[in-house]
């Protein structure tokens, strides 16, 4: 990438100047002429040296970027400012140079008479289905700063759960990595020097000695076996994950994984349930709700009920009643929704239920990380403990047979 500074009219005439940043002087005319502005001169004033260049392959849009997106998007919108403009004010200010890229190109479409839904569409890797659908609802249905409220809410609500699990998780990993560098680097300097002074005392070592010892020497001289095996491992294991079959057995195991199978149960009826009450509010059709919102919760098992209670549902049974079928839905999310389909209130209902289950997993991993602190102190005491035990017992009868 390189930074280019120019000068050029706006539409009105004015003299504008500033720095662009593009991968070649083309690219940074087409960047200017997408914000309507008139290039009267450009030249390239500085090259971004090779370890500061964002490589594209690396870059992604998080659920927080695009949270705080609906949400400024949202906010511009109510507050009268067409879209084109507020559109182009956050290509502007956003830090993200992926959606950066994305927005000005969006603003581009949009200003040339492209929906704004069909501009979105062709960002698949940021924008998801479920966002593109709620938006040409709202577009429809005249309700699009609606919508974009609505579509904050979840954003922000879906970029809190997750934010929550992986902020709980980095205590315990970050405990468990030290233990593991600490228990490495005992094996590797400490354990060989102890080793040598009990070996040379003739003392036969004791059975957990003796395993110490293989342990460090495999760790210092065999290492790259295990390190080949470890890589070898995790490839394999991430590209079965996303063969069929695999993504089957990873459904299938995430509900059984005890304890965590809960969690996962809970945030999947977090996940339909907020995005179908969402769907149905901004005006999508009830059928092609539920395929929306069988493919948002990224689980096979779970879509394949869905797409089952669609099936049955156009067959003109209930809802509640197609979904009671099936154990991994909770009765309570059946009874709901049977409430909300007799009342005629089931969007309501639903954001009902997807408020419940968003605490029922923070509650679900508070207590989770409250039991890991415990389990992490028992595994290192006892790692600890065996240490010990390998290097003092051989001492211990060593010092029993001179005596």
């Amino acid at each position: 990438m390189a930074i280019y500074e120019y000068q050029a009219r706006t539409q009105t005439g004015e003299t504008q100047t500033g720095t662009v940043e593009a991968s070649n002087e083309e690219n940074a005319l087409q960047i200017l002429q997408r914000i309507n502005l008139v290039v009267v001169s450009i030249k390239s004033v500085e090259a971004t040296p090779v370890y500061l260049r964002q490589f594209k392959f690396f870059q992604r849009v998080s659920s927080r970027d695009l949270s705080i997106f609906s949400r400024q998007l949202a906010t511009l919108f109510a507050a009268a400012v067409p879209l084109v403009e507020s559109l182009h004010t956050l290509a502007n200010q956003t830090e993200n140079p992926k959606l950066q890229e994305a927005l000005l190109d969006i603003v581009a479409d949009v200003d040339g008479g492209m929906e704004f839904d069909q501009a979105l569409a062709q960002y698949p890797n940021i924008f998801s289905n479920f966002y593109v659908q709620i938006v040409k609802a709202g577009e429809e249905s005249g309700t699009l700063d609606k919508v974009l409220n609505y579509l904050a809410r979840y954003t922000e609500r879906e970029h809190g759960i997750i934010s929550k699990i992986r902020g709980s998780m980095i205590y315990p990993i970050f405990v468990l990595g030290v233990f593991i560098i600490v228990g490495v680097a005992m094996l590797v300097f400490v354990i060989p020097q102890l080793l040598s002074v009990l070996e040379q005392s003739g003392a036969e070592l004791p059975l957990i000695t003796r395993v110490i010892a293989v342990a460090s020497d495999f760790i210092r001289n065999q290492w790259y076996i295990f390190v080949t095996v470890v890589i070898v491992g995790i490839v394999g294991i991430i590209r079965f994950l996303k063969t069929k079959t695999g993504k089957e057995f990873w459904s299938l195991a995430q509900l059984k994984i005890p304890i965590f199978g809960r969690i996962f149960k809970n945030i999947y009826l977090f996940r339909f349930s907020e995005s179908f009450g969402l769907l149905i509010r901004g005006g999508v059709p009830f059928s092609q709700s539920l395929t929306i919102s069988a493919n948002v919760i990224d689980n096979l098992v779970y879509k394949r009920i869905i797409m089952d209670a669609k099936e049955k549902v156009s067959r003109g049974i209930s809802l509640s009643q197609s979904l009671k079928e099936h154990p991994e839905i909770s009765a309570m999310v059946t009874q709901m929704i049977a409430v909300g389909e007799k009342t005629g209130k089931l969007d309501e209902i639903l954001q009902n239920v997807a408020s419940f289950y968003e605490e029922e997993v923070t509650n679900a991993v508070d207590n989770l990380v409250s039991l890991i602190e415990p389990m992490l102190i028992v595994i290192m005491g006892f790692g600890v403990a065996l240490l010990v035990a390998g290097v003092l017992l051989p001492i211990y009868t060593s010092i029993n047979t001179l005596q």
